[in-house]
C-alpha cells in the first residue's frame, strides 16, 4: 500500500508541476520600458526612408561604410562572427558607430545588409548612425564590384559612393 501512495503522490506532483509551468499558464509579459508614446495598440508612425536600397544589388569591396540618419539601424543588419572579426560599438561624436574588421591575420568576410543591398566586405564594414536630416550613404573602396542582381550589370572600381536621400 506504501508503494502505490508514494507512486500515486509522484504522478500528482509530476502533473501539478506541469500544468503549473506550462507556457499558457505563465503571466503575461510586461510592456517594453521603451515603447514609443502614442495611442495604446498603435504601431509608431513611420519614418521616411529612401528607395535607393530596394533594388536587388550586391556590393563586395575591401572596406565599406554605411552612415545615415535615426533609423538606420532598422534597416541595417550585420552578421559578425566574434571568432573572425573584431568589433566595436561605441558613441563617438559624429553618431552612434558599429565598427566590425577581419582579426589581425585573418581571412574571412564581413557580411551586411542595407535593405537590398547585399554588402561583403573583406576587411571592414562600419555603419554610424548620426543625428540630424541626412542622407544615408555607402562608401566602399578597395576592389570594389557591384552587381545589379535583376540586370546582371556589374560596374568594377576602386572606389564607390552611393547616396540615398530621404523625402519628408
Amino acid at each position: 500500500m506504501r508503494l502505490q501512495r508514494s507512486a500515486v503522490s509522484r504522478v500528482a506532483l509530476a502533473l501539478f508541476l506541469s500544468v503549473a509551468f506550462a507556457p499558457g499558464c505563465q503571466s503575461p509579459k510586461k510592456a517594453a520600458v521603451d515603447a514609443p508614446p502614442g495611442e495604446a495598440g498603435q504601431p509608431p508612425a513611420a519614418r521616411p526612408w529612401t528607395t535607393r536600397f530596394m533594388g536587388r544589388n550586391v556590393l563586395f569591396a575591401e572596406d565599406v561604410r554605411v552612415e545615415g540618419p535615426k533609423g538606420l539601424l532598422d534597416h541595417m543588419v550585420t552578421r559578425p562572427d566574434t571568432t573572425l572579426h573584431t568589433v566595436v560599438v561605441q558613441t563617438v561624436p559624429a553618431g552612434l558607430l558599429q565598427s566590425i574588421r577581419i582579426k589581425n591575420g585573418g581571412d574571412g568576410e564581413i557580411r551586411g545588409q542595407l535593405d537590398q543591398l547585399v554588402i561583403v566586405a573583406t576587411r571592414s564594414l562600419s555603419v554610424l548612425e548620426r543625428p540630424g536630416d541626412v542622407p544615408v550613404v555607402v562608401a566602399a573602396r578597395g576592389d570594389v564590384l557591384y552587381k545589379d542582381l535583376a540586370t546582371g550589370q556589374e560596374l568594377r572600381q576602386a572606389t564607390l559612393h552611393i547616396e540615398g536621400r530621404i523625402g519628408k
